[in-house]
């Protein structure tokens, strides 16, 4: 895969046949709404940030996507966030790309057995990433990450509140600062090893 940094907010990624397979993608196939496409882009992002520095957390993306005749694919990644709001307007209009989101929601529970219930509810290939961070008091706080087109929402795992409660985002940055972070962004493939 070859990275072309255009800007902080725009790259240009080349990907040969070889490329597409390893992330198992095919250029026949590009659908944002399959899981599994979904998936192998937010691996290429995440292969981009280790080897490059471009870092898409948390903003919205445009990924335009041109196939070539050899099995490889062109793929321009902007960062939405990072443009004047005019020119993010009139690129969202477009009907030629697919815009992903990432959004954050957190989670308290009183003791670890609740959070060890909750996350047997989440088998959901969206969770991009989530982390468990623990208070002096004893409390355990899930963070999720999704990533998606913005036609579902975290909302979806309100069915946690039966073992916690979900709590506002301006909370975030202290428990973020404050607390013990207990993993690095793979809560719910280490937790459900417990269940």
């Amino acid at each position: 895969m070859e990275v072309l940094k255009i800007n902080d907010s725009k790259l240009k990624l080349m990907l040969s046949a070889s490329d597409m397979r390893d992330f198992g993608l095919s250029a026949d196939n590009i659908d944002y709404n399959n899981a599994s496409v979904r998936k192998s882009f937010f691996k290429i992002l995440d292969s981009v940030k280790q080897t490059h520095g471009f870092d898409a957390e948390g903003d919205k993306l445009l990924i335009q996507y041109y196939p070539d005749k050899e099995g490889g694919c062109e793929l321009f990644v902007t960062k939405l966030g990072l443009l004047p709001l005019a020119t993010e307007r009139a690129i969202s209009r477009s009907n030629r790309i697919t815009l992903l989101q990432a959004r954050r929601v957190m989670y308290r529970f009183s003791d670890f057995d609740s959070l060890l219930c909750a996350v047997k509810l989440l088998a959901d290939e969206r969770v991009k990433e989530s982390d468990v961070y623990l208070d002096d008091g004893g409390e355990y706080y899930l963070e999720l990450v999704e990533r998606g087109s913005g036609r579902s929402s975290l909302s979806e795992y309100s069915r946690l509140i039966e073992f916690g409660k979900q709590i506002p985002q301006s909370s975030y940055p202290y428990i973020i600062e404050h607390c013990e972070r207990l993993t690095k962004k793979d809560a719910l493939e280490k937790l459900i090893r417990l269940t």
